[in-house]
């Protein structure tokens, strides 16, 4: 079911791919990996927990990153996209 004024997975998959390439995207890697694992589980966002995006994010660093870490990061990809 389709409901009115909400994009389809390939438009949302456009239009990430048009941020991932834009200037401000350019050297901003972390966000952009942020931006693709929100968009890979757009259909289980109830189901993201911040332990999966921290494996994500830094799989080198599990044992210190936080949901702390994860909520900043948000912030920054949040204040990213604005501008």
């Amino acid at each position: 079911m389709e409901f009115p004024g909400l994009m389809d997975r390939s438009a949302i998959g456009d239009q990430i791919e048009r941020i991932l390439l834009s200037r401000s995207f350019a050297h901003k890697s972390q966000l952009k990996k942020l931006l693709e694992v929100l968009f890979q589980n757009m259909d289980s966002q109830a189901t993201l927990k911040p332990d999966r995006v921290i494996r994500e994010l830094w799989p080198d660093e599990i044992r210190t990153k936080r949901s702390a870490d994860v909520a900043t990061e948000m912030n920054r990809l949040r204040h990213a996209l604005e501008s």
